[in-house]
Order: C-alpha cells, then structure tokens, then sequence
C-alpha cells in the first residue's frame, strides 16, 4: 500500500497546482475560509516569485489555520457514525501532505514555513481504515444477491484495491462479486435444417464470438449449452433461435427478345467521280435473346429470451434475411456492332453454375447476423442487465 502513496500524492499535486491564480488570488481564499486552496495558491506564487510578501504573508497565514481545522474536522468526523467516515478522513491527510509536499518543492515557501508537518503515519492508517470501510460496505450489497447489488459493490471493491492494491481478500471478493453481477445467458444450438442438409454451425459460431467479444459490457456473459452443463452452470436466460419460411436457391429464369440497332455506322465505301472515296454510313440491326437467371434465398430467424427459473418469455423477434444471386447469357443474329460491349460481354458468356446451398444460406444469414447480435445486445442494455 505504500508504494502507492508517492503516485496519489502528487497526482494531487498536479492536480492542486492547476489552479489558476487568475480566478482567485491566495489572500482572497484565505479570507473566505479556505485555507488548503490558500496555501496550494501561495506556494504556486512563491515558486515563480520568490520574494512575492503577499503570497509569503497568506501562506503564514493560512498554513497553521490549515493545521488546526483540518484536525477539528478529523476529530469531528471520527466522533460521527458516518459509513464513509475513515475515506473523509484520508482525504483530510491526503490535503494536508499534499500541501508539505509542495512546500518543500518550494524555496520560497520553505523561508516561509522552515518545518512543515507530515502526516504519512496518520495517512496511511486512514488509507487502510478506509479499505476496510469500502470492503465492508461492499459486503453488505454482496449479500444482497442481486445483479445490481452485486455491480455495485464489484466497483466498490475496485475502489477498495486502490487503497490497498495488495489486498488478495479484496481481490477474492470482487471477482465473485463480478460472477454475481454477471447475467449469463444459454446460447442454445441452432437446430439443423434436414430438408436442405445445411448446417447452421457456423452461423452459430459467428453469433456467440461476437456476443462474447462485444466490449460494451463487462457484466453479460453468453455460453454454450455443452459449456454451461460442464461448468454446472445454472443460467439466467435462455436464447433460442429457429429459422422459419425457409428457401434456398429458388430459380427463375426470364428470357427477354429484342431487336437493337445502332445509327450512323459505316457499312461500305464509295468512289465519288473526283477519284476520292467516301464512307457509306447505315442503320446497323440484331435480334438480341438474352436469359437471366435469378436465384433467391431467405430466410426467417426466429429468436425468443427466456427466463430460465420461470420459464417466462422476456422476448421474440424475427429477423429477415434475403440474398439474390445472378447469371445472364445470350445470342445474337444480325450485325454485332449494334449490340453494346456489355450485351457483347454476356453474349460470349456461357451460364456460371449456380452456387452451392450452403454457401447461398451464408450469404442470406449475413444480416440477419448482424440484426440478431444487435438486438441481444440492445435487449440487455435497455432491461438494464447489463448497466
């Protein structure tokens, strides 16, 4: 614990010296009563000038006035009740070695006060007085049992540690507190779809890393049902998801006729009476046939969330996904130069083989993907099971 004392202590340091005497002078705050903020402002001036009799006089001034309150307002806070009283209290030395810290950065400030008093012993006795106050209040919501109890005294705990960093009891308790506090809920297997042999596996396997990789929550938790059965685990919800209305690779095939042409294109050459000659420009014509095939796949997901121990229905959604694949080919009879380089293009194409149904089901879960991961996630942040 107290490696950690150098850090806090000028941390506030740094803090204090950020002041700025522009906004209010050394003497001004010590005629209001605040005497630590007197002192911070004094020394700051007494840095940059040495020989300022202002910030010299307020520092005289404020520094035993600092002294004397600060131990009213220790002896006062320990004589009360208060649950936070031991974390008023080192903060009350934190200000006070706080202030003998500058003081002695300070050559100014030294010719004023010669032997500034430390308070490090007391410090640290408040710092793990106030531990222990923070861990036994953490104790108390941790009995509670609920999520929100137990988030509460996990971010206590932390609070704890920093006081007392080496603390393998505080450490023990916050991570218990954080299982409590944690919602975990059963990804269950997506069923298997016999009418078209697909695996759903990897669709699957997309959905739960990305639930348990989503950084937005350090208090939700998804597992697998074989994860969940070895671990002993007894879940607070369960998720569910089916597909429903299911197609994969439905054909239609649309063959369209047409007749094109193309202005002003050189057909020939003549020679004039001169001697010269002179192209000969046309209406050039095709007959176009062209087939496009169009494959379609879908799909509707179907999710419901419930409670495991009640067996209620927290949720349902259903989530559409759509994927259309394409091919095209055709022939032409007449001039080749009425026709475009894409009709051309299409014209020379033979029809690509339509994908396989397992890669066309990956294509048309893609959004769905994104719609399911979205919506567990927005669920749990607005039940506030994971605030």
């Amino acid at each position: 614990m107290k490696k950690m004392l150098p850090l806090v202590i000028s941390l506030l340091i740094a803090f204090s010296l950020t002041v700025t005497v522009g906004c209010r002078s050394s003497k001004k705050a010590l005629e209001h009563g605040n005497y630590y903020e007197a002192c911070i402002l004094a020394i700051q001036k007494l840095r940059s000038s040495p020989t300022n009799k202002t910030a010299a006089e307020s520092l005289k001034q404020a520094y035993p006035l600092l002294l004397q309150t600060t131990q009213i307002n220790i002896n006062n806070t320990l004589s009360q009740n208060a649950s936070t009283k031991y974390r008023t209290i080192y903060n009350e030395y934190v200000k006070l070695n706080t202030v003998y810290n500058n003081i002695l950065t300070s050559p100014g400030a030294l010719r004023v006060i010669s032997s500034p008093t430390l308070f490090m012993t007391e410090q640290n006795a408040a710092q793990q007085n106030a531990a222990i106050e923070i861990m036994t209040e953490a104790d108390a919501l941790l009995k509670d049992g609920s999520h929100l109890a137990a988030r509460r005294a996990y971010f206590l705990y932390g609070d704890a540690l920093r006081l007392d960093p080496n603390s393998q009891q505080i450490k023990e308790r916050q991570v218990l507190a954080l299982d409590i506090a944690t919602v975990k809920v059963v990804l269950e297997q997506i069923p298997v779809i016999p009418a078209y042999n697909l695996s759903s596996g990897f669709f699957f396997d997309q959905i739960f890393t990305s639930l348990n990789t989503d950084r937005r929550s350090q208090f939700l938790a998804f597992y697998r049902p074989d994860e969940a059965e070895r671990l002993g685990l007894v879940p607070d919800h369960v998720v569910r998801m089916a597909f429903d209305d299911f197609v994969v690779g439905q054909i239609t095939d649309k063959k369209t006729i047409a007749d094109v042409s193309r202005d002003s294109v050189v057909v020939g050459n003549v020679k004039m009476p001169d001697g010269t000659v002179q192209d000969v420009y046309n209406t050039i014509t095709a007959k176009l046939t062209m087939t496009t095939r169009k494959v379609e796949s879908k799909g509707l997901m179907s999710i419901q969330i419930t409670d495991y121990s009640s067996k209620q229905l927290l949720a349902h959604e259903k989530f559409e996904g759509v994927y259309s694949w394409e091919t095209a080919w055709g022939k032409y009879r007449g001039d080749s130069r009425a026709l475009t380089e894409k009709q051309l293009r299409i014209c020379d194409s033979d029809p690509m083989p339509v994908p396989p149904a397992q890669e066309l089901f990956l294509e048309f879960t893609k959004p769905i993907f994104t719609d399911v991961s979205n919506f567990l996630l927005q669920f749990y942040k607005a039940a506030k099971y994971t605030n």
